[in-house]
């Protein structure tokens, strides 16, 4: 018996790199962060307003590659990462993605 990784017509391939995305069925890999995306920087973004939490997304985030109703597909790499460090989990990632949600960003 052998199994092989199918990828569905409409999905990107899986690369070896990166984070898997923790949304309902989202395929995809979250790319290393881009130099400057940080959490803390990510953090900053985010009590500082709006316009800088938009700022910060405009520059960072490759939400194109997550599935149109991925909870998290606004949400830039860095946060993706840190949510997978020592001591973070899903529900890390979740609080991150209602922030954004109260500053008027609808996720899902």
């Amino acid at each position: 018996m052998s199994t092989e990784a199918t990828i569905l017509p409409g999905f990107p391939p899986l690369s070896g790199k990166g984070a898997d995305c923790r949304g309902r069925n989202c395929p995809i890999k979250v790319a290393k962060p881009l130099k400057g995306d940080t959490i803390e920087a990510w953090h900053t973004a985010l009590e500082n307003g709006q316009e800088s939490a938009a700022a910060h997304l405009q520059q960072f985030n490759a939400h194109v590659q997550h599935k149109n109703d991925c909870r998290f597909r606004n949400l830039p790499p860095s946060v993706h990462h840190w949510a997978r460090s020592r001591g973070k989990g899903y529900d890390d990632l979740v609080r991150e993605a209602e922030r954004l949600e109260s500053m008027g960003y609808h996720l899902s």
